[in-house]
């Protein structure tokens, strides 16, 4: 497998086009696995042949330079309506906070939604039921 890595050397004159690259290659040496990392249009820079985990110590000290941070999906966070103080909500406020679910009156998904978000609300701030 060979991967080219194309970027903008400013060696000599600045340009902005991508004049330069990394090739990197997984040859299938008899002593394990290897990468070979070249600079083709380097010719007075030798190639270099990394194991694995030097390979991949290279790409995590790329992460931490560019502080890449790789996110895991948020969790989730329910307010309860119970934790929370009542509410000090105006009555004409709070009539139409409650009118927005006549807005999502539909069988969508989006509408679903809406409407579960609108009851969210209507729980965390604690308004009264129209009676």
């Amino acid at each position: 497998m060979i991967i080219t890595v194309p970027f903008n050397n400013f060696r000599g004159y600045p340009s902005i086009e991508q004049n330069d690259c990394v090739v990197l290659r997984r040859p299938n040496y008899p002593t394990g696995m290897h990468i070979e990392i070249a600079f083709p249009f380097h010719e007075d820079t030798p190639n270099f042949t990394l194991t694995v985990p030097e390979a991949l110590t290279i790409r995590n000290a790329i992460d931490d330079l560019v502080a890449v941070k790789m996110l895991g999906e948020p969790e989730p966070r329910y307010c309860v309506a119970s934790d929370w103080a009542p509410s000090n909500i105006n009555i004409p406020d709070a009539a139409r906070i409650r009118g927005l679910l006549d807005d999502y009156q539909l069988q969508s998904d989006y509408d679903a939604g809406a409407r579960q978000a609108i009851q969210r609300i209507i729980g965390i701030l604690k308004l009264k039921e129209d009676k």
